[in-house]
């Protein structure tokens, strides 16, 4: 019998197995993950984005309207546009889509980490368990907790894309040092970067990741690679310029932020965010969807505290360049990802988001495993029952992390539910408390949709959306007097809001004040005429109709990060919302 050949066909099971263990897990832990209901923004992107309802013409696919999750990003726009082709506005589609892309970012990570650990400056340490290393690696991070909202939430591909395209570029780079073929794998890097920039924009540090990795991987001086490979760099800084192109294309006011908010104050309140990031991922508890509430710094103790944590963490990370270039390109990989949303550059609609991690999970999980197999190494001398332990290790660790997974995917079952998580972590936050009576008050459970968006008015007083909606909820319960305190305030806070408007008519048809209805109802059918619900109403308000309002349910603003009073609601797709 051939040995030869035996050891060829073994070495190509061991090939398959890990990658199959890695989908496997992956599979295992969002089992019950494929029929989660549309959240928060997603209908905003989804469900009322009529543009996405073809794949023809392009233009309307990758130019969609702006203040829509996905404006600027025509990948993710487009893969929406392929998942309303296929199943229309089936979630179990959009899920599919999420966790596929997510299945494949890991198989991406797993194959840059195994041939990153194989080369000549890694080889000596780590070379003979690259593979189980590298398997190790990505199990944990594609079952880790932490990475549970961009699988669940459907808007998140966003992240995803990014996420795999970014991964791709990187392992391009790695292909590119050792084939025939290096300026395919180097074109395909810079394809692979223009591609992660037109899903997200964090992706603007993918070419300075990528001369990261070169440059360690090499060992090359900075100038002889800018020599060398001067055509290539030129290429990965052009899609710099598509960027530019998408982010000018772009109204971005929803995003940054008008507030008096400095960026040095938000770069000090990052700091206790990015604390709050690192212990998420060994510690992933307790997880939220929203972080409107979090506290900004105002330079106490704890602040000051955290920011000193994180001026150590990035000198450290220089200091580990200079000395152990890999374990500072591990930190550089977290520093750069974050960058964007986590420095100086004030967001408005989201403080803290637990989906920045996705890709710098990554680098924090290989920087745990790789320094405990070190551990391990340099206590437990005899090679084979070390490898069984670290092996046994990783798979407690591994369960322990799926098995959360799989209890947080159960949040993600209803909006209801992911929301009144939310509120019982973080009861002080307005946005939770509002979006939850939101969902209540649609419900018909009105006592406690009262509750929670009264709860919202008190911790912001000025909040025009909570008192459309209190507004409402107290017309449904007959208190129409209280009603109407509500409603003219909110109309007076956001003046160019339909819904205010509509619902303030509404409650005066029923008071008698069939005058000041009409003008409410006629400035809400001017502000939005393609609601048929409001010109319905002010059409049987004129025919004399005691109550005119026949919609009720469709007068409660929805919450999103990127919609903002004043201003028009959308126009929902056919098919949405779903009969009752």
């Amino acid at each position: 019998m051939d040995r030869g050949w035996i050891s060829n066909a073994q070495r190509r099971l061991h090939a398959l197995i890990l990658p199959l263990l890695i989908v496997t897990a992956g599979l295992l832990a969002y089992h019950n993950s494929g029929t989660g209901p549309f959240l928060f923004d997603d209908h905003a992107a989804i469900t009322t984005h009529p543009a996405l309802s073809t794949l023809w013409p392009p233009r309307a696919v990758v130019a969609p309207p702006q203040f829509t999750p996905v404006a600027g990003r025509p990948v993710a726009a487009l893969s929406l546009a392929a998942n309303y082709a296929l199943g229309g506005l089936d979630v179990r589609g959009y899920h599919a889509f999420n966790l596929t892309v997510h299945l494949l970012a890991a198989l991406v990570l797993f194959g840059l980490v195994r041939r990153t650990l194989r080369l000549p400056s890694l080889a000596a340490r780590y070379g003979a368990a690259a593979a189980g290393l590298s398997g190790a690696i990505t199990i944990l991070w594609t079952v880790h907790p932490l990475l549970t909202e961009c699988v669940n939430y459907t808007i998140q591909r966003t992240e995803l894309l990014m996420g795999v395209f970014v991964l791709l570029t990187l392992y391009c780079v790695n292909r590119s040092l050792t084939s025939a073929y290096a300026h395919r794998w180097q074109l395909a890097a810079v394809a692979s970067c223009a591609l992660g920039m037109s899903s997200k924009e964090v992706a603007v540090v993918t070419p300075l990741l990528a001369a990261a990795y070169h440059r360690c991987a090499t060992g090359t001086p900075w100038r002889l690679l800018l020599r060398r490979h001067g055509g290539w760099y030129a290429g990965f800084a052009a899609c710099w310029l598509l960027l530019a192109l998408l982010v000018c294309s772009v109204n971005n006011a929803a995003r940054l932020s008008l507030s008096d908010l400095t960026p040095w104050r938000y770069a000090a309140t990052q700091c206790g965010i990015l604390l709050h990031y690192l212990r998420l991922a060994v510690w992933p508890h307790p997880l939220s969807i929203d972080y409107e509430g979090w506290p900004l710094a105002t330079w106490s103790v704890p602040d000051i505290f955290a920011v000193l944590a994180v001026v150590l963490l990035l000198l450290a990370i220089l200091a580990a360049w200079r000395r152990a270039p890999w374990l500072g390109f591990l930190g550089l990989w977290c520093v750069l990802l974050l960058a964007p949303t986590s420095s100086v550059l004030p967001l408005v609609t989201e403080i803290a988001a637990e989906r920045r991690m996705y890709l710098p999970l990554a680098a924090l999980m290989s920087a745990l495993v790789l320094g405990g197999w070190r551990g391990v190494t340099r206590r437990v001398p005899h090679a084979p029952f070390r490898n069984r332990m670290a092996a046994g290790l990783a798979a407690l660790a591994a369960i322990a992390l799926g098995t959360v997974t799989v209890r947080r995917n159960t949040d993600y079952s209803s909006e209801e539910r992911i929301w009144a998580a939310v509120v019982a972590e973080h009861p002080d936050y307005p946005r939770a408390r509002y979006t939850l009576g939101s969902l209540l008050a649609r419900a018909g459970r009105l006592d406690e949709a009262g509750e929670q968006l009264a709860a919202a008015l008190r911790l912001r007083p000025a909040y025009a959306e909570a008192m459309v909606n209190l507004g409402w909820v107290a017309r449904h319960q007959g208190r129409l007097r209280e009603a109407v305190a509500h409603l003219e305030r909110a109309v007076r806070l956001a003046v160019r809001s339909p819904e205010a408007h509509y619902n303030l008519g509404c409650v005066q048809i029923l008071q008698g004040d069939r005058e000041s209805a009409l003008r409410h109802l006629a400035e809400a059918a001017r502000l939005q005429p393609d609601r048929p619900e409001i010109t319905e109403a002010l059409r049987r308000a004129q025919a004399g109709d005691p109550d005119p309002c026949r919609a009720p349910a469709s007068a409660v603003l929805p919450a999103t990060r990127t919609s903002r009073l004043p201003g028009p609601a959308p126009t929902p797709r056919p098919g949405w919302p779903p009969a009752a």
